[in-house]
């Protein structure tokens, strides 16, 4: 899904669910949800069943939080992704 989406920016993309939930659709923490772990307090435009439940939906909310893949700082794990 991250390929899809995220078109060339898509390994960035992939580790970070990766990091943020071990790849799991239905993670949650708290207020963040799915695979990227979008904090759904912080952004109340997002729908959180979708983001547990559409790895489509998820990545897309990631990539528009993300200026389309570009601005990663809202993960701390972003770090780890940066080769």
């Amino acid at each position: 899904m991250s390929r899809r989406v995220f078109g060339r920016r898509w390994r960035t993309a992939a580790c970070i669910a990766w990091y943020e939930s071990r790849d799991e659709l239905a993670a949650t923490n708290g207020a963040n949800r799915g695979p990227w772990q979008i904090d759904v307090d912080a952004h109340p435009w997002v729908k959180p069943w979708l983001l547990t439940h559409s790895w489509l939906y998820s990545a897309r909310a990631a990539r528009r939080i993300s200026d389309d893949g570009r601005d990663w700082s809202a993960w701390t794990t972003a770090s780890l992704c940066r080769g």
